[in-house]
């Protein structure tokens, strides 16, 4: 519920940055491809929240397919607005964060992978067959000079994108793999103190018990001594030798 919520809050404050670039910043991009890509993302995340308000249960390999369909969507929408200059491209570590969160760490190296391949794409030529580093270089009017040091920190800025994916995910992975092994060892502790109580609680009632049944046997016992000494009851001494038996059997 939380990741579709997310989704919805990306989408409206993508169509918000179009807006303030059409009212006041005028930079040139196809805006009608931007809305359509955007309305296609909006489809998408109005059902994976619909899916997440289900009684049908989110299964990892759902996740894993909605959370690589965003960073397909957020590379074909950088592709269209900017490409790899665009300022808002590290906003694919969002997928990247999330898979290193909550799926297996298979899932999390592929994407690292695949939003380190898409942030690449980036550099290749825009639809319309144009450099994407060369048109941006171009708004401030700079020399060959000037271009080659707005190149070199559009690259850079790659690298700074590869290393921040490579450590969330490594140190993300470790940290949720720790809390687990932590949490299953508080799970096998808390069995254990209810294993514990039960067993002591068998025990006092195992103890009570023989403890009032203890003054009857004694009480018995003393009645089949007490019979043994009597001549009248010698045709029963067999009889009564088999209750003092049984007696100090239920003793023991």
């Amino acid at each position: 519920m939380l990741i579709a919520s997310a989704r919805i809050v990306l989408w409206g404050v993508a169509e918000l940055l179009i807006l303030v670039n059409k009212l006041w910043l005028h930079l040139p991009f196809n805006e009608v491809l931007a809305h359509g890509i955007l309305a296609f993302y909006a489809i998408t995340a109005i059902t994976s929240l619909a899916q997440a308000r289900s009684s049908r249960p989110v299964t990892q390999n759902s996740m894993f397919r909605h959370l690589t369909l965003d960073v397909f969507i957020m590379t074909w929408l950088f592709h269209v607005a900017g490409g790899a200059a665009n300022p808002f491209v590290s906003i694919l570590l969002f997928p990247l964060t999330i898979s290193a969160a909550i799926l297996p760490s298979r899932f999390t190296w592929f994407m690292v992978a695949l939003t380190l391949a898409s942030y690449g794409s980036l550099f290749l030529p825009s639809f319309d067959g144009t450099e994407q580093l060369v048109d941006h270089s171009q708004h401030n009017h700079s020399h060959g000079s000037q271009q080659s040091v707005f190149s070199l920190h559009i690259v850079g800025m790659w690298f700074n994108f590869a290393i921040s994916a490579i450590l969330i995910s490594f140190f993300v992975v470790k940290m949720r793999q720790q809390i687990q092994a932590q949490q299953e060892k508080i799970n096998t502790h808390r069995e254990k103190a209810l294993r514990d109580e039960q067993l002591l609680g068998i025990a006092t009632q195992a103890a009570s018990a023989a403890h009032h049944i203890s003054t009857p046997l004694s009480t018995m016992a003393v009645i089949i001594n007490d019979l043994k000494t009597e001549p009248s009851s010698q045709p029963f001494s067999e009889d009564l030798n088999v209750l003092s038996a049984q007696v100090d059997n239920c003793k023991q």
